[in-house]
């Protein structure tokens, strides 16, 4: 952790409000941060996502890449498999947090932006039986191991897409026709976020969600969070630290939540 992000995570604790939801007015809001946020995993999803990383960390293959992402986010030259599994994969935390929301929403057509060993991936699958996931990575190598892993353990459902971001989405959001949750946390850049935002905006719907991952890592992506706050399509934001949900409800009003999770 750097000294920016060091400072984003202070005035964080400093400033979200209680994670039980009391003082939140929004019925919506108060929902699903007393409720939705805090909804108990069930045991065999937890075992699911542990037996699926240990695959990974028992993994030492050496992984050929180059970065397409911020550093840190994406794979270097010559690192093991194992190495980039435990670095660089969704915390738990975080990753039963888009659990919850596929259990909440119930989206029928998903969209992932950043696969890298599929942990992440892994966690939106387990409400995706019956829906369409599609997840997009820029480099093939990482890519091809979640793809064979999601083959070895029986994982359905999912749609593995090779290729640089600005290349692919477009084909692959006209594939999908509407988009009812997207995680992006891929390029983690100002102008690329942005854009992606932009492609995929004309996909959604009043309830449709997008996830941001790391809105605090750099001041380019809290600018990115902040251009995407302010847009007039958006309604409700709420900010949990690491990911920055967006909501597109025209019931709601314009409001902007710094929630503790």
């Amino acid at each position: 952790m750097n000294l920016f992000q060091a400072r984003r995570t202070a005035r964080y604790f400093l400033t979200s409000w209680h994670k039980n939801g009391h003082g939140i007015h929004p019925p919506f809001v108060y929902k699903l941060v007393a409720e939705t946020f805090h909804h108990d995993v069930p045991i065999k999803v937890k075992q699911r996502v542990k037996y699926y990383k240990q695959v990974l960390w028992d993994n030492t293959a050496m992984a050929e890449t180059q970065t397409l992402g911020a550093p840190g986010k994406t794979s270097k030259p010559g690192r093991k498999i194992c190495d980039i599994a435990r670095s660089s994969s969704i915390p738990d935390k975080y990753g039963a947090l888009l659990w919850r929301l596929c259990g909440e929403f119930k989206p029928r057509k998903i969209l992932e932006l950043g696969t890298c060993l599929g942990v992440s991936t892994n966690w939106l699958s387990n409400e995706a039986n019956d829906s369409k996931l599609v997840t997009i990575d820029g480099n093939p190598r990482l890519s091809n191991v979640a793809e064979r892993c999601f083959r070895d353990l029986n994982i359905g459902g999912c749609t593995f897409v090779k290729g640089e971001f600005g290349q692919v989405l477009p084909s692959v959001l006209h594939d999908l026709g509407q988009v009812d949750l997207a995680f992006i946390d891929g390029n983690h850049q100002e102008e690329p976020t942005l854009q992606y935002f932009q492609s995929i905006l004309p996909h959604t719907h009043q309830n449709s969600v997008i996830v941001f991952d790391d809105i605090h890592w750099s001041p380019g992506m809290e600018r990115a969070w902040n251009s995407i706050r302010k847009h007039p399509r958006v309604t409700v934001t709420i900010d949990v630290c690491r990911l920055g949900l967006v909501f597109f409800n025209n019931d709601l009003s314009k409001q902007d939540f710094v929630i503790r999770y």
